[in-house]
């Protein structure tokens, strides 16, 4: 008969009630194992066997006691390492658990990488532990913060090169009146962690960079539901549908873009966008693509605003709580139909027209005076949804240049003669009901406005910078 598998600290924690009843002059020096297929009972001559069995693996997992995981931590990646190596020169190294400065490199080892989500998924963060091996005459474990986006990776074939900032950095800012405070903070763009790691193969280097790039799907709130290869611009760009176990109703996506350009460190950016959105399109370029006021995870440490700058005797900073900052972010897609696919899998919504207009004329016709306004310029596009009862949806949505306010949207009713036909250039949308507001719901893609008027009614009129793109009204006749 063979029997095999991995002791665990719960047998040696069972083994060690059983030796403390050996010398109490209890019978208790059997050793008892439970296998897939039946339980196995070891019987020891003496207690003194049991304790020498007993210690050696004691030491082990008293040692590596700080590769378990925390409340709330769940395991998305765990392999076996030839080698692990820290290469970080800076004044914040990690901190070993046992407080021991000499664990900065391991013979063969083992890598573990747990994740621990908040009730809200944004606050997710990292935790990336090594211990070493049972036969290894330096036993230890050494765990390093990570944050969810922002970490470099260089693979050069089985050898993994990762570097990120933790909570760290020294900041001195004024507090008034001439008084400074200073901080330790993170700083995105700044790595000062480092590490090399050494695969058993090409292939787990490979599976722990893409762990690391992307978000998890394990936990039921996360869920993939696009993704976009660009080759040529050396990006991938995934959306991920999420929600919060404390507001399971409220929706959103999170956008992960990793930059795998061969002569630089791969990379990426995450950032959480809600149902409402602001966006524009660069360049007049439908593949370039700008998100405003997008979230984006920030961290704090739990040294902040101190009065006196630190000594360098005190405590290293650690990570205490996650937050978020508004920022714009922009996309670069290969190809224009990459752009339309991501804001499909974003939306719901399917984009059929971009155009930038040379002028827009917006009139007013339910007043008597049909009062006017002229842009000289306006993104122009057209979306298009499948409505199970109805047939399909299409909005008209303009975005001005300028003004709190810049967007407008209107249900455009094809079939029913809303669009005039293009004289040189010129295009007529009439009788459309509008909507203006600062940013969509894109759900509807409607402009969020608190303002309704169903009497009135507007006559947008369109002149394109060539007359050949007057193809917004052939396309929908």
């Amino acid at each position: 008969m063979n029997l095999s598998r991995k002791l665990t600290a719960e047998d040696i924690e069972y083994g060690h009630r059983g030796v403390e009843g050996a010398h109490q002059g209890n019978n208790a020096t059997a050793l008892h194992l439970e296998f897939p297929s039946q339980f196995a009972e070891i019987n020891f001559l003496t207690a003194s066997d049991f304790d020498e069995f007993h210690e050696r693996p004691k030491r082990f997992f008293d040692a590596v006691k700080g590769r378990d995981p925390r409340p709330g931590e769940l395991t998305i990646f765990q392999t076996v390492l030839k080698s692990y190596r820290n290469a970080n020169t800076m004044a914040s190294p990690a901190k070993p658990f046992l407080g021991d400065s000499t664990h900065n490199s391991f013979g063969s080892c083992e890598l573990r990488l747990y994740e621990q989500m908040d009730e809200t998924c944004w606050k997710s963060i990292r935790r990336l532990v090594v211990s070493s091996a049972a036969e290894s005459k330096k036993l230890g474990s050494v765990s390093h913060w990570l944050p969810i986006s922002n970490v470099r990776l260089q693979v050069e074939d089985s050898t993994v090169t990762v570097c990120w900032s933790d909570c760290a950095h020294l900041e001195k800012k004024s507090g008034g009146n001439y008084n400074p405070y200073y901080s330790f903070v993170y700083r995105p763009d700044v790595p000062n962690q480092k590490v090399i790691l050494l695969f058993n193969n090409s292939d787990d280097a490979q599976r722990f960079e893409d762990c690391i790039l992307y978000l998890t799907e394990t936990p039921p709130q996360v869920r993939l539901v696009g993704k976009i290869d660009s080759a040529s611009a050396f990006q991938e760009t995934r959306i991920y549908s999420l929600y919060d176990q404390d507001d399971p109703d409220r929706g959103y996506h999170g956008i992960v873009y990793a930059k795998k350009s061969p002569k630089t460190y791969h990379s990426s950016q995450i950032c959480f966008v809600y149902r409402d959105l602001d966006f524009s399109f660069l360049n007049q370029n439908a593949g370039e693509i700008e998100l405003q006021n997008v979230r984006a995870p920030h961290y704090i440490s739990n040294r902040h605003k101190m009065l006196s700058r630190p000594k360098d005797s005190d405590a290293l900073p650690e990570f205490r709580e996650v937050t978020w900052v508004s920022q714009p972010v922009q996309l670069t897609f290969s190809t224009d139909d990459d752009a339309v696919q991501f804001l499909s899998d974003l939306t719901g919504w399917r984009l059929k027209f971009y155009k930038q207009c040379a002028k827009l004329v917006v009139t007013d016709t339910s007043h008597f005076h049909k009062p006017k306004k002229t842009y000289k310029s306006a993104e122009i596009s057209l979306w298009e949804k499948s409505a199970s009862e109805a047939g399909s949806l299409t909005q008209l949505l303009v975005r001005l240049p300028e003004g709190d306010n810049p967007w407008l949207t209107a249900r455009l009713e094809v079939s029913g003669g809303g669009l005039g036909l293009p004289t040189g250039g010129v295009a007529e949308l009439k009788s459309l009901a509008i909507q203006q507001g600062k940013d969509l719901d894109t759900k509807h893609m409607k402009a969020n406005t608190d303002e309704v008027n169903s009497k009135s009614r507007w006559k947008f009129t369109v002149t394109f910078k060539v007359p050949s793109e007057y193809a917004l009204t052939e396309a929908w006749l």
